[in-house]
């Protein structure tokens, strides 16, 4: 696979200080059982992050010629959502607990792992190996 674009990596930073922020808000109104807010903040996360897919996936020029764009943007929210929690979970104050939300994590692991296979699969014109390596 080839190096992250501008885009990418724009979409990066961005996914990962929004992934923080909504941790840590997480973190104080759970415990609060302010659950109105926690759903706002739920709900607005995902919708702000799927806008942000949108408009940097399309902006993304170079990602155009490779087919393999929407995968490499969610592998990304991937990584940085599943690391972000994973460092919340080693926090000693964190409301967040591991066991519920391996089945999440493994869910989502198996849709990303489904998403490369038919990504992989469905190239038309390319030689799978030239575009994953």
């Amino acid at each position: 696979m080839e190096k992250l674009t501008y885009f990418q990596k724009q979409f990066a930073v961005l996914a990962l200080t929004k992934t923080i922020a909504f941790f840590i808000l997480l973190n104080i109104f759970i415990p609060l059982k302010e659950w109105r807010y926690v759903t706002l903040f739920a709900i607005s996360y995902g919708v702000l992050m799927f806008i942000q897919g949108l408009i940097h996936g399309y902006k993304d020029r170079k990602g155009q010629v490779i087919h393999d764009k929407g995968f490499r943007y969610h592998l990304l929210t991937f990584v940085i959502v599943n690391g972000v929690y994973l460092a919340f979970i080693a926090w000693p104050t964190t409301v967040f607990k591991l066991w519920p939300d391996c089945i999440g994590m493994l869910a989502w692991g198996i849709g990303l792992l489904i998403h490369y296979r038919v990504t992989r699969n469905n190239i038309q014109g390319y030689q799978p190996e030239e575009l994953f390596e």
